[in-house]
């Protein structure tokens, strides 16, 4: 799709590129964070479940709170158009 496609379309043509950019920045967080915080209960003698749902909780919010929102600053201070 090019730049006129979007004009046409009435898309923000640098919205594709803000979505890939999010997608990059927020994988780069996820996969550290869940390896390490699978690692650290690799211990616990519980079921994979429960380890699992231990996981979940602490990824999820440390994503939410802090990863998106810098992720979205990085974003913007690197990419006035996105």
């Amino acid at each position: 799709m090019t730049e006129q496609d979007d004009v046409n379309t009435g898309r923000d043509p640098h919205q594709r590129r803000h979505q890939i950019m999010m997608l990059v920045l927020i994988w780069l967080a996820v996969y550290p964070a869940v390896t390490l915080l699978t690692y650290l209960t690799s211990d616990l003698d519980v079921p994979t479940f429960v380890r699992t749902f231990l996981t979940t909780l602490l990824t999820v919010p440390i994503i939410t709170f802090l990863v998106v929102p810098n992720a979205k600053a990085l974003i913007s201070r690197t990419d006035p158009k996105a």
